[in-house]
This record gives structure tokens, C-alpha cells and sequence, in this order.
């Protein structure tokens, strides 16, 4: 057993080996404003008595914990919640207005008990979500759990998404005209693949723009420093010609990018890619649409830009 009472410590972080640790009593540490636990047997209850006895808690760590299955919490201190690696976790539901950004995994497969956790989230707009997709098989029931999964993040500033494969964010057409676009009003969407070997550029933007049609901005990469991104830009109310609105998006609370899009910027993308990229934007849109290349990847030595307008 672990007891601390220090009632003007700040910052604690506790590891165990093997998860033996079971009992931890910190609840006398009311100062505490950054926490983090690994590999700790943390129990549904025993979180839920920790934010009631910790009010000035800010920035909260849990990884390899896997006793955990259903986490609820209210805070109106918390900015930083990390779920890591605690493979039993079934729910997540979240009461904090100020929480800031906010990480899990999430698990899929036939082996495992729970199929996807379920996200409840009240949190700041200014919200980034980082999620890693973890599924141990990809079948039809994947891709449907994953666009439920996500829309609870729906009306948060920014979504990052990491995956090992890209077969895992690709969503099958068919899958996609019985469900609605679960990020329409998600505007950044950065997408962490670490094999993207099984589909074109093309295909991965075409199904993220699915997913998200009124995005700002769209990157891949590993790193935020080198990335590949797309920036869009749409037409004022007053320039969107009331013809051009289209029955797949008339009786929709957003609207479809094909339809308001005023220009397209591609940046780090290889020459192939922007080659596609750019006949696909062409090709997908009813609107006169600007296209302005960036394609550092084809020649390190020198860049520069041109643009493509063309009308439909």
C-alpha cells in the first residue's frame, strides 16, 4: 500500500513494474495538479473518489492501467486527460469544460470482450482529440463502431488520428451511403498512418473528406513539423449561386465541400500525388475552383507555386 499525504505537492507520478500496486491513497494530496500513473492498478471507483478529493487537478496520465473499464469524471479544472494502453476500458464518459486535449486508445477485435469504447465528451470547443486506432480486425462492424465512435468528437476544433494501416480509415463506399459523415463540423483533421501502402493519396483524402466535408485543413505525417497538408478555402454566403445547391447536401445541417469550395492548396506532396490530387478536385467539383501546388517533394532543391483554375 501507498499512502502520501502531502497537502502542498504538486506534481506526483507513480509507476509499477507488474501492476501489483493496488491500493493507493492520495486523496490527502489536495494540492495536486499534474498526476501520472503506469501500469497501476486503478479501479472505476477508486478514479472516481480521486477527482472528488483532488480539486485543483489539471493534467491527468493513466497508462497500462488496465483494471479500468468505465472512467466518469467531472472537472471544471481539468485540461489534460490521457488514457493510454488500459485495454479494458469500455466507457469514457467526460464532464470537463476546459479540457483542452484529451488521448486514447482505441480498441477493436473478436478477441476482446468490449468492441470499441463508448466516448461521452462535454469539453472546450478549443478541443484537440488524439485517438489511436487499434482494431485487431477490420471487418464490416469496424468501419460502422468507428464513424459512431467519432462523431462524439464532432464539434471539436481538432482531430488527430493515428493508425497502423491505411485500410483502417479508408471506409468503404458502400458503407458510407447508409451513414451520416460522423466530423461535419470538425475544421482540422491531422491523420498519423504508419503504412499507407494499400491506397492512392486520393483514396485516403476522398474517404477523409467523407468523414469531415467542411474541413479547413487536412495534414498527414508523423511529426507536425514535416507534413503533407491540405488547405481549403470556401465562397462567401453571397457568392454561393443558389442553383448549385444539390440534393446531397440540401436537407443536411452542413454543407457538401463539392458545392462551396473556392480554392484547394497542396502542400509536400510528391508529384504523383499532386498530379492525382489535382484531377480529383477538378473532377469533384460544380464551382470555379483554384488550385495552388506546393510540390516541395518532387525537387528539395527548389520550390514554388502555380495555380490551375478551372471552371465546371
Amino acid at each position: 500500500m501507498v499512502d502520501i499525504a502531502a497537502p502542498n505537492l504538486k506534481d506526483l507520478e507513480i509507476s509499477s513494474f507488474c501492476e501489483d500496486l493496488h491500493v493507493i491513497n492520495i486523496t490527502a494530496c489536495k494540492s495536486i495538479k499534474h498526476l501520472n500513473l503506469t501500469a497501476v492498478a486503478v479501479t472505476d471507483q477508486w478514479l472516481d473518489n480521486l477527482f472528488s478529493n483532488l480539486p485543483y487537478l489539471e493534467i491527468c496520465y493513466l497508462f497500462s492501467c488496465s483494471s479500468l473499464k468505465i472512467i466518469k469524471i467531472s472537472s471544471d479544472r481539468l485540461k489534460y486527460f490521457q488514457v493510454i494502453e488500459c485495454s479494458n476500458l469500455i466507457e469514457v464518459d467526460l464532464d470537463a469544460p476546459n479540457l483542452l486535449r484529451f488521448s486514447s486508445d482505441v480498441y477493436y477485435g473478436k478477441d476482446i470482450a468490449h468492441l470499441l469504447p463508448t466516448f461521452k465528451m462535454k469539453a472546450s470547443h478549443l478541443l484537440e482529440a488524439n485517438l489511436n486506432l487499434i482494431p485487431q480486425t477490420r471487418d464490416t462492424h469496424w468501419y460502422t463502431k468507428l464513424i459512431k465512435s467519432l462523431g462524439n468528437f464532432n464539434h471539436y476544433k481538432a482531430i488527430v488520428l493515428r493508425c497502423e494501416n491505411d485500410k483502417e480509415i479508408v471506409i468503404p463506399k458502400y458503407k458510407r451511403e447508409n451513414l451520416l459523415p460522423p466530423l461535419y463540423a470538425t475544421k482540422i483533421l491531422h491523420i498519423k498512418i504508419r503504412n499507407q501502402c494499400n491506397f492512392s493519396a486520393v483514396n485516403v483524402v476522398d474517404s477523409l473528406l467523407w468523414m469531415s466535408p467542411q474541413l479547413d485543413t487536412l495534414s498527414f505525417g508523423q511529426t507536425r513539423d514535416l507534413k503533407s497538408m491540405i488547405k481549403f478555402t470556401y465562397r462567401d454566403e453571397d457568392e454561393v449561386d443558389g442553383e448549385d445547391e444539390k440534393p446531397c447536401c440540401a436537407s443536411l445541417p452542413w454543407k457538401c465541400w463539392r458545392h462551396e469550395i473556392k480554392k484547394v492548396k497542396l502542400q509536400n506532396f510528391k508529384c504523383m500525388e499532386l498530379k492525382e490530387l489535382r484531377n480529383y478536385f477538378l473532377t469533384n467539383t460544380n464551382t470555379t475552383l483554384e488550385i495552388i501546388e506546393d510540390p516541395t517533394g518532387c525537387n528539395i532543391y527548389t520550390s514554388f507555386h502555380f495555380c490551375v483554375v478551372a471552371s465546371r
